[in-house]
């Protein structure tokens, strides 16, 4: 790990806690005043930039010393997330929606010119969406439902990958009204009827409706009862109800079902264990924040043991 002097108090602090801001290297709380200071001025792009450790993995925080270590997507990864990243299985709704795809193109494709350049754009998309790149997935799906108007189906697979890239960017209310004319054309397919309990449980906690948060997140493990994400839902769901009220029952519940959802979660998932480090800061301050508050907050991770002391 690396480590540099602020520019402003000359504290010694690691990289990854510096920010290039205005021509300055700060940390923390120095950027944090030189903001303060500066609220209200226009801000130049590029001005504000975290800084980044070359020799300190990006997804699981391993220290590798003084050596740089390889870059995925611009990002220092050790050899063990490298591997994760470039070897991650296509989820199994991409896989259906793809098969579906091209079945629908090669239909298309006899009929008219437009319909084959729809099919093109539409396993382009498909290609984009393997990739990750949902708004590229989106945006050629939506080119090819033009270019075929009268295809319900094209209409409803773009509001479908709308919906899918809203969602990954946390825009649960925005994506809901996507994937709900999608299920106009896929009625009870049951990835995009979870995808629909997903957004109105993001809806519901956005909404701080915590009774309508849990039971959606109740409905979700029900149809997913082996997945760790989904039961660890519940126990967020249940954090939340234990913060708003104070009732132990909810805070007992909601250790129960995390530790199932450990138990179900694969081992080493850095995913499940940010997540379940927000469920258990929540119990403990009883303050209930976004993700991304937590991740400002907390960007080296948050332990109980801190907010005990």
């Amino acid at each position: 790990m690396r480590r540099a002097a602020c520019g402003q108090c000359q504290r010694s602090v690691p990289m990854n806690d510096l920010y290039a801001m205005f021509g300055q290297t700060l940390c923390q709380p120095c950027a944090d005043e030189e903001l303060r200071r500066r609220e209200g001025q226009k801000r130049p792009p590029g001005s504000v930039a975290r800084q980044v450790d070359p020799t300190v993995c990006g997804p699981c925080g391993l220290d590798n010393g003084d050596t740089p270590l390889p870059q995925v997507a611009g990002i220092p990864c050790c050899e063990v997330c490298a591997a994760s990243l470039r070897n991650r299985p296509f989820p199994a709704w991409i896989k259906t929606s793809l098969a579906a795809l091209l079945l629908l193109a090669a239909f298309s494709f006899v009929r008219n010119w437009r319909f084959f350049k729809a099919y093109v754009e539409v396993v382009q998309s498909a290609h984009a969406a393997a990739a990750h790149d949902l708004e590229r997935a989106e945006a050629l799906h939506a080119s090819a439902a033009r270019r075929v108007p009268e295809s319900r189906e094209l209409a409803a697979m773009s509001a479908f990958f709308t919906g899918a890239r809203l969602m990954s960017q946390g825009k649960e209310a925005e994506a809901l009204p996507h994937l709900q004319q999608a299920r106009g054309f896929m009625p009870k397919n049951p990835t995009l009827e979870t995808m629909i309990l997903h957004a109105q449980a993001g809806v519901a906690f956005g909404h701080k409706d915590y009774d309508a948060f849990l039971a959606k997140a109740k409905e979700i493990a029900a149809r997913q009862p082996d997945d760790a994400r989904s039961v660890a839902t519940v126990a967020s769901a249940l954090a939340c109800k234990y913060a708003a009220t104070g009732d132990p029952s909810f805070r007992k519940e909601a250790l129960d079902q995390l530790a199932k959802a450990a138990a179900l979660a694969e081992r080493g998932s850095r995913d499940f264990e940010e997540y379940a480090e927000r469920i258990h800061h929540r119990l403990e301050t009883r303050e209930i924040i976004t993700r991304e508050e937590f991740e400002r907050r907390y960007p080296q991770g948050w332990k109980a043991e801190e907010v005990r002391r």
